[in-house]
């Protein structure tokens, strides 16, 4: 169900209230943002076979943000009218009055900005309808079920589909504004047998909710994943190959996310801090952030600050290129914003076109399969990791047996070099867009 009328109508609207905000406040302030935010969806989970939860998501929230003599207030309400602005720029104003001098703060310089916006669509199908999302969820159930007689139950089983909007506008003249959609649909199965049971679960995030997985699919891939981790062992504390399943990848990767972030940068709390232009990674490996892809979940014309997307390398040829900068940590670093104020756009990794997980697991010949990461052991400032994990011992490139109660540990900096190949399946539900990940060796504790 989609409302394209009712969309272009509350885009409207927000543009009137930002042009507004930004004319109330023109002899008041010496700059002023403003970005309203609007979510609309449904949520709806089963379990046994019956509708247990129903949720309509509706919200609107507008942040307001002056700058005042280099001084900044930010506030933040739902209530959108007209006398809810003029009081909200009053208690930013206030706020800001309370506020250190900071040379840094300000809006973006948008007239340094030499890369022009790219349009993009972001809007596709949505489904708010009870009875088709209840059907889907069922679906899963039943074929995850059905699979095998070691299924015991089904935690849950969600449908989610949902639409949002976007408007920013600012005294420079900058006013903005997009539409987009997500649809996602998960099932978490417990599998049992004598020596215990076990969890796992499957799922399919896209921009058109035509695009998901059948729902029979997923849930058998997710009693497949549980059955899988029946009967685990613990091994002796050695060092390994290891390789880091493509589902696991965004978890691990987001350490490197936050290391090379501008306000780590500038506080000096990142293991990265002297590796800007600089090898971190083995030479054949590239990065590459693209907002542009068709249908991508981080795809998006511009940043949350209103700043131009681009298609620029993160890592080329194994060395680190840039921070990730909004205008603030820019202006800090004495650098541009990188238009990465709010989150990353979809990273590409480079993989080998020849090999899948298979492949890889040969050319491995033994070693462990992780297939999920437990804890947040990861010192950011030094670069040290430990991690809980599960997965399956491997043995001449096949899996011998389920492996738990295990952790593997390091230092990214070494870690990261000692990547060997990545695999050609490559993680769809993220936008961190990488296959598996072999690597040389990891140290990995478990009986000693």
């Amino acid at each position: 169900m989609n409302n394209l009328n009712y969309i272009k109508k509350k885009q409207t609207n927000f543009q009137e209230i930002i042009l507004f905000a930004i004319k109330y406040a023109k002899n008041k302030t010496d700059e002023i943002e403003i970005s309203i935010k609007m979510n609309k969806g449904i949520n709806i989970q089963s379990k046994n076979l019956k509708l247990e939860k129903v949720e309509f998501e509706k919200n609107n929230y507008i942040y307001i943000t002056v700058y005042i003599n280099f001084k900044k207030g930010t506030v933040c309400s739902s209530d959108l009218s007209i006398n809810s602005i003029k009081i909200l720029i009053k208690k930013a104003i206030l706020i800001a009055s309370y506020t250190e001098h900071d040379n840094f703060s300000g809006l973006a310089d948008i007239k340094k900005i030499t890369w022009k916006e790219k349009k993009i669509k972001n809007f596709y199908n949505v489904n708010f309808n009870i009875s088709e999302g209840f059907k889907k969820t069922i679906i899963m159930e039943k074929s995850a079920l059905n699979f095998h007689k070691s299924i015991s139950h089904i935690e849950n089983a969600s449908f989610n589909s949902n639409y949002s909007i976007f408007h920013i506008g600012n005294s420079t003249g900058l006013l903005k504004s997009y539409s987009s959609t997500f649809s996602s649909i998960f099932i978490s199965v417990i599998a049992k047998n004598n020596k215990g049971m076990q969890q796992d679960n499957f799922y399919s995030i896209t921009k058109d909710v035509h695009d998901l997985e059948k729902s029979e699919l997923v849930g058998i891939q997710a009693s497949k994943k549980s059955l899988m981790k029946l009967s685990p062992q613990k091994i002796q504390t050695t060092t390994l190959p290891v390789i880091l399943k493509s589902e696991i990848i965004p978890i691990f990767f987001s350490n490197f996310i936050k290391a090379i972030n501008g306000y780590n940068v500038y506080n000096k709390k990142t293991f990265l801090l002297n590796y800007l232009e600089k090898k971190i990674f083995p030479n054949w490996m590239n990065i590459q952030e693209n907002p542009f892809i068709k249908k991508g979940l981080g795809s998006k014309s511009f940043d949350d600050e209103g700043i131009n997307t681009k298609i620029q390398f993160i890592v080329k040829n194994g060395i680190l290129k840039t921070w990730l900068l909004d205008s603030y940590s820019g202006k800090k670093l004495n650098y541009l914003t990188t238009g990465h104020a709010g989150t990353i756009s979809n990273w590409i990794f480079s993989y080998d076109e020849k090999y899948n997980l298979k492949k890889m697991m040969k050319i491995m010949n033994k070693g462990i399969l992780i297939t999920e990461l437990m804890g947040d052991g990861v010192n950011i400032i030094n670069g040290d990791f430990s991690y809980g994990i599960s997965g399956f011992l491997i043995e001449n490139g096949k899996i011998l047996h389920p492996i738990s109660e295990n952790t593997i540990s390091g230092n990214l900096i070494n870690i990261f070099l000692k990547i060997v190949k990545i695999s050609n399946d490559i993680n769809k539900n993220s936008k961190i867009k990488s296959g598996s990940i072999l690597f040389s060796e990891m140290k990995i504790s478990g009986l000693n």
